[in-house]
Parts: structure tokens; C-alpha cells; sequence
């Protein structure tokens, strides 16, 4: 019987439960869904809340997280513990993480399941819909997690309770996060009538596209006919007799045009929500800037919107640590932030001159193998920097040039 089976036996769950699946977290069905109903996660239908929620969620999911040790006053980098190389054996690292930003962007909570083994580490995390969640906080002393019909409690209050749990934005007084979707509903559901207007007009529309009329009368039945002949293909040209026919194309009024300024007022306000730039979501750019690099917007993503989620994460996952008094985690935004080619390497050579960066870790973060004792030996001659060197380090330099010389004699 393997963990899982075991801490299924000791909770109780029966056969009416489930393991979370992608559907759960999109809520992909078959069964048609109420157009208008922007609750949850269906607010990811509203172009505007997919593009600001998956920008943030790619981002989380693509960071590298590594885990340290503070001893003393000295930290140093760990292994990271076996749960982070693989999660949940179900999905991969990036889908475990996408899945869990997901949550907490859309409902304010992100709520996972702590599976340990017989030496209680921390085997897989694996995360619940926030629909399977209910948190009791009346108690005086810890909230309690209503997990499918289980109570538990959180690793965070108590090692081996059973529930991570990565709130979002919280109240003093609370432990759960506020969801962003319930908070700002209206200007939700504004964006998605303006979609549905949108697509009416364009797809569904009452009018005709045009109208042909004759200046004289015509006989009966005759302008059935020649609707029905007529054929004008899209940007094609109609030729018509001025004297007798008059063609008229159909716009929409100006006054109803008014649904296109709302889907971008609206993509804006969702960007500030969300903390993204507005043209990352469809809105319109607020910057008077007119100039701006690559490096430096992944920079101000990182500090405006990223920073915080990070943070939570790092808190949140924290006591699955196999020892979280001294060991824990951080994501490396720099991953997203890496200067160009050229600036790199001046920052590594000004670092290897200095005695921060040594050559092996430099060539580690390059993804090459360290350099052996006969490569060392000829960098040292042929690849040193100006500084002047120890004059044994200069004889040993000399006396390798002066072997070589004699040798191409």
C-alpha cells in the first residue's frame, strides 16, 4: 500500500472522490455554460482575464526555484528536497505550478494536498480545486480546512496538517485571500457584454449588409430574382447602371460603435486589476514613455507584478521543507530579466575580476563542464586579463611560452 493509499484510508475517502485534472481548473465541459456568467473560472472566457492571468501564470511557471540553508549567519544553496523535482506524478513541474497561480489569481486561494511518507517528508503536493475547500475560522485557536468532507489544517500552522494553502490579497483578521473575480464582477461582466456585442454585429447581425434599390418600380417577384442572382464577393467591385440602381452599404451607427471603446476601457481597468500593462491585455497604452527595451519591461513586470506573488509562494510552500526553521525557497526572477549577450559577459568578467564569481561557477550558470588542470594551464597562459600576475605565476607563463616556442622550432 503505497502513502497515498495510506492517508486515503486514515481520511476516509471514499469512491466519490477525485484527483484534480486541468479540466477542473478551466472548467472544460461538454455541457454548454450560461454565456454571461463570469463567476469563477469563467471569467478566463473574457479575453482580457485569460491574457492578464496566463501572462502571470507562464511567468510563475517558468522561473527556477532553488532552495538554501541558512547555517549560522551563512547561506548556502541546497538540493532541492524530492517533492519539488516532481510534484504531483500526474503533470509535470510547470503544469503543477501553472495550476496553482491559476488558482490564486482567479480565487484569491490556492489550497494543495500534502502527501508524506512513513518518515514524514513531503512526497507530492497536490493542488484542489478551491470549490473542494471551505475554511473554518470561528476558532480561537487555528482555522480548520474543510477538504471534500475532511478536516485538516495547515502545514504552515501545524507540520503534517495536510493543506498548503497560498492566499492572495488578505484582511487582517483572515487567512483566506479576497478573489479578484468576486471583487471586481462588474467590470467583468461589462467586458463580456461588450465581447457579446461585439460578436452579435459581426456574426449574428439582424441587418443586411447592403441594400440595392431601383429607382423605378419593378415587376412582381422580380426583386427576389435578382437578390438571389447577385453575388458580391468580400472587396470585390459591383457595377451598376447609375440611371436606374442605387447601392447603399450598412454601417453600424456611431452611437453603437460606443461597444468598442468599452471592450478596451474595460481591458484597462482588468490590466490594472491584474497589475500588467494594458496593451498586454487588448487595452490601451497610459505611458507617455517613448522609449523602452526588452530588459527593462521584464524588470518592471518583475517589481510591479511578480514580486508579490513570488513572495506568497515562497511563504506558502515553505513548510514542506524538510526543515523549514533553516531551509527554504526562492524563485529566481532573473531568469526573466537576463541582460543581452554583451552585457552579460561584462558583468561575469568584472565579477571574475573582483573574486565574486569563480571560473567554475561561471561556466556552471553557461551550462559547460568546469575546466580541467590542462585547460586551466593553458587559459592561464594564453586567456589571462591584464592585471599583473604573481611573479611564480609569471615565471610558470613564461616558461610554458618559451616550451612552446621551442617545440614550433
Amino acid at each position: 500500500m503505497g502513502f497515498r493509499d495510506t492517508l486515503a484510508n486514515l481520511v476516509g475517502w471514499g469512491q466519490n472522490t477525485r484527483a484534480l485534472t486541468a479540466g477542473d481548473i478551466f472548467l472544460s465541459t461538454e455541457a454548454p455554460i450560461e454565456f454571461y456568467d463570469v463567476g469563477g473560472d469563467n471569467a478566463l472566457r473574457i479575453s482580457a482575464v485569460y491574457s492578464a492571468v496566463g501572462l502571470i501564470a507562464d511567468a510563475l511557471s517558468s522561473l527556477t526555484i532553488d532552495c538554501f540553508r541558512k547555517d549560522s549567519n551563512r547561506i548556502r544553496q541546497i538540493d532541492p528536497p524530492r517533492w519539488l523535482d516532481q510534484p504531483d506524478d500526474r503533470i509535470s513541474d510547470f503544469d503543477w505550478m501553472h495550476q496553482a497561480a491559476t488558482s490564486a489569481l482567479l480565487r484569491g486561494n490556492a489550497f494543495g494536498l500534502a502527501f508524506r511518507d512513513q518518515y514524514s517528508r513531503v512526497r507530492e503536493v497536490e493542488w484542489q480545486h478551491p470549490s473542494w475547500v471551505s475554511v473554518d475560522e470561528t476558532s480561537q485557536w487555528l482555522p480548520k480546512y474543510n477538504v471534500r468532507g475532511q478536516v485538516l489544517f495547515s502545514e504552515r500552522t501545524r507540520p503534517g496538517g495536510g493543506v498548503v494553502h497560498v492566499p492572495g490579497f488578505i484582511l487582517p483578521g483572515s487567512v483566506q485571500g479576497l478573489s479578484p473575480i468576486s471583487l471586481f464582477r462588474h467590470q467583468i461582466e461589462t467586458s463580456r457584454s461588450a465581447q457579446q456585442t461585439a460578436r452579435d454585429w459581426y456574426s449574428e447581425r439582424a441587418l443586411p449588409a447592403s441594400v440595392l434599390s431601383s429607382k423605378g418600380k419593378l415587376p412582381a417577384g422580380r426583386a427576389e430574382e435578382i437578390q438571389d442572382s447577385i453575388e458580391i464577393a468580400p472587396g470585390g467591385i459591383m457595377v451598376l447602371d447609375g440611371t436606374n440602381w442605387e447601392w447603399t452599404p450598412i454601417s453600424i451607427p456611431p452611437a453603437d460603435m460606443m461597444f468598442l471603446d468599452a471592450i478596451e476601457a474595460t481591458a484597462n481597468q482588468i490590466a490594472a486589476i491584474f497589475r500588467v500593462d494594458p496593451e498586454d491585455v487588448g487595452g490601451k497604452p497610459n505611458s507617455s514613455l517613448k522609449y523602452s527595451t526588452v530588459e527593462g519591461n521584464q524588470r518592471k513586470l518583475n517589481v510591479r507584478t511578480l514580486l508579490s506573488w513570488v513572495r506568497r509562494f515562497e511563504q506558502g510552500l515553505r513548510p514542506l521543507m524538510d526543515d523549514p526553521t533553516t531551509e527554504f525557497l526562492r524563485f529566481n526572477l532573473d531568469d526573466l530579466a537576463r541582460p543581452d549577450a554583451m552585457t552579460r559577459i561584462k558583468i561575469e568578467s568584472e565579477q571574475l575580476s573582483n573574486g565574486t564569481l569563480l571560473l567554475d561557477e561561471a561556466r556552471v550558470s553557461n551550462g559547460r563542464d568546469p575546466l580541467t588542470a590542462e585547460q586551466v594551464a593553458d587559459w592561464q597562459a594564453w586567456y589571462r586579463n591584464k592585471q599583473s600576475a604573481p611573479a611564480d605565476l609569471t615565471d610558470q607563463i613564461r616558461a610554458v611560452i618559451a616550451d612552446i616556442n621551442k617545440k614550433g622550432d
